[in-house]
């Protein structure tokens, strides 16, 4: 609308006139007149205007010709909005709004993740549409609305299909029964340099915060919820007691996980299935909605299904910093946890590769997290008879790593709620986790050397089963006997170069680091093998010749590349002559058997 407007108009025509007299017409004539006029507008605001004209009229005629000359003003005003403003317009047309069903748990998956979509049309003959998008906006559970991706040309007659995603905030969470909710759709588009916009609502279905289909397995991970105060108050209370008993012969990781399970048995914790949503049923029904825990809740209630005991295991060790896999297999799920041991080193975990599970080139243990309060060992054996079981048949076989089912599907944010668990003491715990270590230390020890000796009943002049004798005592920190059988293989063989090796490991674990460095040199003459340099690299860092350190890890690593990440602070030495603390912690007990 403009503020000032000039107006002009022209016409003309013939006209009638008559003559009367004493009411008796006594004649008439035609005759040609011509007429114009002159105007402006004044438009203050769409409802107030003012205007002023002049007006000229002719009548022509032969005997007496009549001119008029007139001036009008005037001021209007006019009822109701500017259509602009409204935004009113009929260029297109919103053919469907869809939102599909959504999950409370994945609320933070719909803002990367279409949750729904609208079309639409074009229906104008001749007017292109143009910075078309749509926002989505439910009241009480966003806190704005969530805007699309804008469409930049939409021609007459042509139909758009846009994808809408939604980002709610926490509130969702709130959320303990299915409910049916309404979405405002907001059509923004702008026509002729015109901006207009047109709505629609939409009526879709929310499920609780516990719901879940299990059509993508990952969906878990919105489940698994390290930084939730209950889950860290429990897992950092454990470790806690514990951070001054752990042991060098067992893996470190291995530990943290066992004081943890057996934490959750002695706390009570019990596998129970879900009478109304078992996994074993549910989990092969993709759009059959189950009921799972968060890790909070499985805590305080202390009974869980296979997927609520999986979530709270995974979050315990993910909190102090071990990274988690959720296993699936046909009616099951489980989880394995990464050791942080390369798969080229297994045996530093287990010398049945059969009860492991190599994973982005590192050594992962899984456990049948629904056994709480059973021996460890029984849960790790349980677990990988199950893998194992699943791969010689052939089923489907899913392994998906928390870190990375979290790019998809980020866990909950939790308000908090004032509760915390009351941790089991040491004391309590104890009687659980001797057990278990027991067995992993003493145990499998006497296991694994009974199967040796047994073997040398048979062999007795095999120096290499002497060899693997003497390992299995250094790995369990018998280191006399270790001496004593390697020393044996020597004696069998002057040239025995894992010998050499072995001997020269059991010297620097008791820090005798010249007699290590000796044995390593025995070995290095025979077999130029990078395992050897890098042992060697090692020793001369404990020396306190960076120089050297430096020089052997090299070479070790134009040998084999593995070596350049396991041991990379010794390609620092020379340069810095220091270790960084987490580093340092892996120095005495991190050394390189030869099994040959």
């Amino acid at each position: 609308m403009k503020f000032l407007e000039i107006n002009t108009i022209g016409g003309g025509g013939y006209y009638m006139n008559r003559l009367v007299e004493n009411n008796q017409e006594i004649g008439k004539s035609y005759n040609p007149y011509v007429k114009g006029a002159l105007g402006i507008d004044i438009n203050i605001t769409y409802n107030f205007n003012m205007n002023v004209s002049a007006n000229y009229v002719n009548y022509l005629a032969v005997d007496s010709p009549t001119t008029a000359l007139s001036f009008t003003g005037a001021i209007n005003y006019r009822f109701g909005k500017n259509p602009a403003e409204l935004g009113y317009d009929r260029s297109i047309e919103i053919d469907e709004v869809e939102i599909k069903p959504l999950f409370s748990a994945l609320y933070k998956y719909y803002e990367t993740t279409p949750a729904g979509t609208i079309r639409i049309s074009n229906i104008s003959k001749n007017k292109e549409v143009t910075k078309l998008k749509a926002s989505v906006m439910v009241k009480d559970f966003m806190d704005y609305p969530t805007a699309s991706e804008v469409v930049e040309s939409l021609k007459p007659g042509e139909s758009v299909t846009i994808e809408l995603h939604m980002l709610f905030s926490n509130k969702v969470l709130s959320v303990t029964e299915d409910t049916p909710l309404s979405a405002n759709v907001k059509v923004d588009y702008v026509v002729s340099d015109r901006e207009f916009s047109k709505e629609s609502n939409v009526t879709f279905q929310l499920y609780n915060r516990n719901a879940l289909t299990w059509d993508d397995d990952r969906k878990l991970a919105s489940f698994i919820t390290p930084k939730d105060p209950p889950v860290k108050v429990f897992a950092r209370t454990v470790i806690q007691q514990y951070q001054n008993e752990r042991i060098n012969v067992l893996n470190q990781n291995l530990q943290a996980a066992i004081e943890i399970f057996d934490a959750l048995g002695a706390y009570g914790m019990t596998y129970v299935i879900d009478p109304k949503t078992p996994f074993t049923e549910l989990s092969a029904t993709k759009d059959a909605v189950d009921y799972v825990q968060y890790p909070r809740e499985t805590l305080r209630f202390k009974t869980g299904d296979c997927d609520d005991l999986t979530a709270l295991y995974c979050s315990l060790l993910e909190n102090i910093g071990i990274s988690t896999a959720l296993i699936t297999i046909p009616g099951h799920i489980f989880m394995m946890f990464d050791t942080g041991v390369s798969k080229y080193d297994y045996r530093e975990v287990t010398e049945d590769r059969g009860m492991i599970i190599e994973k982005n080139d590192t050594v992962w243990i899984p456990v049948e997290i629904t056994m709480p309060g059973e021996p460890f060992i029984r849960a790790w054996q349980e677990a990988a008879k199950e893998y194992n079981s699943a791969v010689k048949k052939g089923d489907k076989i899913g392994i998906y790593p928390a870190a990375e089912a979290w790019g998809l599907y980020v866990p909950v944010t939790l308000e908090e709620f004032g509760w915390e668990p009351e941790v089991p003491g040491k004391t309590v715990i104890a009687s659980l986790y001797d057990r278990d270590i027991e067995y992993l230390v003493g145990r499998e020890m006497n296991q694994k050397i009974a199967e040796v000796k047994k073997e040398l009943e048979k062999n007795p002049n095999n120096p290499k089963l002497y060899n693997r004798l003497g390992i299995i005592y250094a790995r369990y920190g018998e280191y006399d006997r270790a001496i004593e059988n390697l020393s044996r293989a020597v004696e069998m063989n002057n040239r025995y170069v894992a010998a050499y090796n072995n001997l020269g490991n059991v010297y620097y674990l008791l820090t005798e680091y010249e007699r290590a460095l000796e044995k390593y040199s025995n070995a290095l003459k025979y077999n130029k093998n990078p395992l050897i340099m890098i042992n060697i690299a090692k020793t001369y860092y404990k020396l306190g010749d960076f120089n050297k350190a430096t020089e052997y890890y090299n070479s070790a690593c134009r040998k084999n590349k593995r070596y350049e990440k396991k041991y990379a602070y010794l390609g620092q030495a020379a340069a810095t002559g220091e270790v960084r603390a987490s580093e340092a912690a892996k120095i005495d007990v991190a050394v390189e058997w030869d099994y040959e």
